[in-house]
């Protein structure tokens, strides 16, 4: 109001203005400058309470401003009209007005909803999106960098289950604050959804201030969380991607800070800037959404490994082994996939369709007098599903299997991220009957802490150790190691990747359990792998010297 006042005196008609007529311009310039005085002052408050940069929020609330302004102009004749009748009128005007002001600040309100998340209050993707896209304009006036920044909680889901969807509402909001703490002023933090977060950093004159930047974001997590009477650690992965090196625009560079996050949970690495080894071409969700695509047509199929008792006797049971038949690619291996399901929510899925799948198996062999026992892998993700062991024994009462038939190798090569409810979900199995095994064992996090917390029946020697048996002592030392472990445990011990008869024998002289490798039997399709179990069963009635049966691919005389 005071800069309509002193309009109208630059111009010469100070008010109150008398003659209308002759000062209509200045009436009019006046309230040009009280419109744009008004949304000035509100533009900014709005643009500072939501960290938004104040010339692109000012043009882009402009235009819904002139139209609010412009219904309670057109109301002003009423008004007037009202007054010049009877005062006692004019009261009656304001209910009108009153309708606008609460229909403008309703729709001030929706525009914040939709453009801000409901429970952090931080941006979303979309408005996350014009950030960036506001970032990229100036970098390339002044010749800056951007760099984004996509951030997710490692195992998040573990305190919803465990805690509550409450609790891990309390974490998000902690989490953001903390997050916001560790960000320059102008940054964009955003929630894109769930326990994923991304941050956007403009006018940058060096791509490593990146590095500093996630270790910022890092160090501000570092402290335990206080929900309640609860403390909880929270640890963060996170993907970098830097404009112009890693893209030109806000699509490519969100998605190469995305395929760098899961880079670096794969990689179990704190964070990790993207590469050009990383661009496949198929970015992590479309790669994902083929996965969800090949379980449900069939794509996927199993193959089986026997593993063979090297004290004699015949094969006790076989390793279900998933392949993808993707259509393109062609035959995809587990380490091509399985990753990606564990980071993406597939592996729930997946995991029960190579359990339905082996086990269906394993009762048609059954059937067909073949009593072998079915290994499936399990990734450690999987046992903190507490639904895990009632699946299984739903699966299982579908085929008429025993527990028994059943053996679980859980892959050692990953840390347990909750490692009680891990231990819960064993024991259930376990007291059902179902056989546990640790897979690759020796290749990854606290060996010996996990054979003695979780309920384990058998370890598996890592393929690595015994391919380099013939040249490395420190790899034969290991493996005496472990097979006298599993002994004086009364654990089984199998040994993966046996590759030749002079490695077979001499575990087989240590006292190893079982064997499994290419030198005794390839993974193969059902029915191949039922003939080569057949054609061993029938080379098995025969017994070399002193009882030491071999696989029918070596069964020779042989002298003790």
């Amino acid at each position: 109001m005071a800069a309509g006042a002193l309009t109208l005196r630059f111009l010469g008609h100070p008010a109150p203005v008398s003659a209308v007529g002759d000062a209509l311009l200045a009436i009019v310039a006046a309230g040009v400058v009280w419109f744009a005085a008004g949304h000035a002052l509100g533009g900014t408050a709005a643009a500072l309470t939501n960290s938004s940069r104040l010339s692109p929020y000012l043009l882009h609330d402009l235009p819904f401003q002139i139209w609010t302004a412009g219904s309670l102009l057109i109301l002003a004749p009423v008004v007037v009209v009202s007054a010049d009748e009877s005062l006692a009128l004019v009261p009656i005007t304001f209910l009108p007005m009153l309708g606008i002001y609460f229909g403008r600040r309703q729709a001030v309100m929706n525009a914040h909803r939709a453009l801000h998340d409901a429970l952090t209050d931080l941006p979303n993707r979309s408005l996350l999106r014009d950030r960036l896209e506001s970032a990229l304009d100036e970098a390339r006036r002044e010749r800056l960098s951007v760099i984004v920044l996509m951030i997710d909680l490692d195992d998040f889901k573990s305190v919803n289950d465990s805690l509550g969807h409450h609790f891990g509402d309390l974490l998000l909001v902690q989490v953001a604050k903390r997050l916001s703490s560790s960000l320059r002023d102008g940054d964009t933090l955003a929630r894109l959804g769930g326990d994923e977060f991304a941050i956007v950093a403009g006018a940058v004159t060096e791509t490593a201030e990146a590095n500093e930047l996630a270790q910022r974001v890092l160090a501000s997590l570092e402290q335990p969380f206080e929900l309640d009477s609860l403390s909880l650690d929270v640890r963060a992965s996170i993907g970098i991607a830097c404009h112009p090196q890693h893209g030109s625009d806000a699509d490519g560079l969100l998605q190469h800070a995305d395929m760098a996050l899961y880079r670096a949970k794969d990689s179990e690495l704190p964070y990790k800037i993207f590469g050009p080894d990383q661009d496949s071409g198929l970015d992590r969700l479309a790669w994902a959404a083929q996965l969800r695509q090949g379980i449900e047509r069939g794509e996927l199929v199993l193959h089986y490994q026997p593993k063979f008792p090297l004290k004699g006797g015949r094969p006790e049971g076989v390793e279900a082994l998933v392949r993808w038949n993707h259509p393109q690619l062609g035959t995809i291996g587990p380490d091509g996939f399985i990753p990606l399901a564990e980071h993406t929510g597939l592996i729930k899925p997946l995991t029960d369709f190579v359990l339905r799948a082996a086990l269906r198996q394993c009762a048609e062999w059954r059937r067909a007098g073949l009593p072998l026992r079915m290994s499936v892998n399990l990734c450690t993700r999987s046992l903190l599903d507490q639904q895990l062991a009632q699946g299984i024994r739903t699966h299982l009462s579908e085929h008429g299997l025993p527990p028994s038939a059943l053996q679980l190798e859980i892959t050692e090569s990953r840390r347990f991220t909750d490692l009680r409810r891990a231990r819960g979900v064993l024991d259930e199995l376990r007291s059902m009957g179902v056989a546990i095994a640790i897979d690759d064992f020796g290749t990854g996090f606290s060996s010996l802490t996990q054979l003695q917390h979780l309920p384990v029946d058998e370890i598996k020697i890592d393929k690595s150790f015994i391919i380099g048996w013939d040249s490395s002592d420190q790899d034969q030392a290991i493996v005496r190691s472990t097979i006298e472990l599993g002994r004086n445990l009364g654990i089984h011990v199998t040994a993966e990747g046996v590759e030749s008869e002079d490695v077979y024998r001499q575990l087989s002289d240590l006292g190893c359990d079982y064997a499994q490798g290419f030198f005794l039997a390839r993974p193969a399709s059902a029915g191949r792998c039922a003939r080569e179990l057949r054609r061993g069963t029938k080379a098995f009635s025969d017994e070399g010297e002193e009882g030491h049966l071999l696989p029918v691919r070596t069964l020779r005389a042989t002298s003790s």
